[in-house]
């Protein structure tokens, strides 16, 4: 079965057994994909688990193709998430209306496999580059952040903001390998991406500064039920990523530069929190001043587990 931090996509067709052979190709392919047969399906589904891709058939009983888009451009949460339109019909004024709507490409059935995938990874690239994101994750980076928090700030929305940091990254790469490091960090992407999506709003936002370094951007009611959600979610699955004689002792052991030996727990998260709500800040660079400051309270508590720290203070 494909990884939750695969690429997901979403594919959209009235007569679904059209995509089969496709769908599981890409899954073969390392593709998680969903498959609904109708719009307001693709809508939900969207706003709910904000695929990677959409491949979107134009015309469906009911609302069709460009309407699902019209509706998908039209909400913050989805307006960026790439759609690639199939169509039995390949016209010109038919691929320009798609076009002009928000479409990303056209793609004329009957398609061959071959040519969807690549289609799929080319939207996949753009979008990436378009949003600075970054490379590993795909999560928007330090120059949406900045825009993100910054426009919430112009124009006076409340909001928190956490920074969400690995203890024990550094440990943990030493002793398994970038690889496996990396696929940490790919899971606490989609970790945070789904507690957002499950106890959040459409308008909170995920980004990776990177490295071991994540942004959560939430609205002020929704910053304890998302970032409780992802500790819980995090401290289930870190288990997962040692060996099994590294979870009985609960942790790495290694040597450090005199041969002595040192002992790491398992991964674990420290989030830091700040708030709008008795406070008012200026600037981005405020805000995560603030929230790094609280991040590193957290890294320093003593406990087991993952930990959040949130301030309380006022002007």
């Amino acid at each position: 079965n494909p990884s939750v931090t695969a690429p997901h996509v979403l594919m959209v067709d009235d007569q679904p057994e059209i995509l089969s052979a496709h769908v599981r190709l890409l899954e073969r392919d390392g593709h998680r994909v969903t498959l609904v047969s109708d719009g307001e399906t693709a809508l939900s589904q969207a706003a709910a688990e904000l695929p990677d891709v959409i491949i979107l058939d134009v015309d469906m009983p009911g609302m069709d193709g460009y309407e699902v888009v019209r509706r998908l451009r039209a909400q913050r949460r989805t307006a960026l998430v790439p759609v690639l339109f199939l169509s039995g019909g390949g016209e010109f004024p038919r691929r320009v209306k798609g076009l002009d709507l928000g479409a990303d490409d056209y793609i004329v059935k009957p398609v061959e496999y071959e040519e969807l995938k690549a289609r799929i990874g080319a939207a996949l690239a753009r979008a990436r580059r378009s949003l600075g994101a970054n490379p590993l994750t795909g999560l928007p980076g330090n120059t949406s952040i900045d825009l993100e928090v910054s426009r919430r700030i112009r124009d006076g929305t409340p909001f928190a903001l956490s920074y969400v940091d690995v203890d024990f990254f550094k440990s943990y790469n030493d002793a398994y390998g970038f690889a496996k490091g990396d696929d940490v960090l790919r899971a606490l992407g989609r970790i945070l991406i789904e507690a957002v999506s499950k106890a959040g709003t459409p308008e909170d936002f995920v980004g990776h500064i990177g490295g071991d370094d994540f942004v959560l951007v939430t609205a002020l009611e929704t910053l304890e039920p998302v970032v409780d959600d992802a500790i819980k979610a995090f401290d289930h699955l870190a288990p997962d990523f040692y060996t099994e004689e590294d979870r009985k002792r609960g942790g790495i052991v290694a040597a450090d530069r005199m041969g002595r030996p040192l002992s790491f727990p398992l991964l674990r998260l420290s989030i830091g929190a700040v708030t709008t709500g008795k406070r008012r800040f200026k600037s981005y660079g405020q805000v995560a001043g603030v929230a790094s400051e609280m991040k590193k309270f957290a890294k320093g508590k003593q406990r087991q587990g993952s930990f959040f720290a949130q301030d309380r203070r006022t002007d």
